[in-house]
């Protein structure tokens, strides 16, 4: 169980997400825990999405949002001790493909989650994402 002394490796992870999409660069591993975003300092990337893990089903979570639509994309928001708010992002459709290497939409939908009840995360590209 986390707490504020002793904060799970999970929270670690997530911490380092958020503090690269915030462009604070701590020292962290390379992986998910890469200090910035994007393959070098000067880029346009201002997110790290992931997929989270069900810590009793070890299943991909999937989230649903708008019309009985469905993602397991997400962009992390805020971290809280053991509490994590994350945005539902989707991949874009043909009709709203452009030639940038963005392939990711924000849906405007938020969830919070205990990360306890995570597994695993596991990071997807770093990209743009326009919020």
């Amino acid at each position: 169980m986390c707490d504020k002394n002793k904060k799970c490796c999970l929270y670690e992870v997530l911490n380092a997400i958020l503090n690269a999409q915030n462009m604070d660069t701590p020292n962290c591993l390379e992986g998910c825990s890469k200090p910035f975003l994007g393959p070098s300092f000067n880029n346009s990337y201002n997110t790290r999405p992931v997929n989270l893990y069900n810590g009793i089903t070890g299943e991909m979570i999937e989230i649903n949002y708008g019309n009985n639509k469905q993602s397991s994309i997400f962009r992390l928001e805020c971290l809280d001790e053991c509490c994590a708010t994350f945005r539902i992002l989707t991949n874009k459709t043909s009709e709203q493909a452009t030639t940038s290497n963005n392939n990711l939409i924000d849906t405007g939908s938020f969830f919070t989650i205990d990360i306890n009840t995570i597994v695993a995360v596991k990071c997807l590209k770093d990209t743009y994402v326009e919020i």
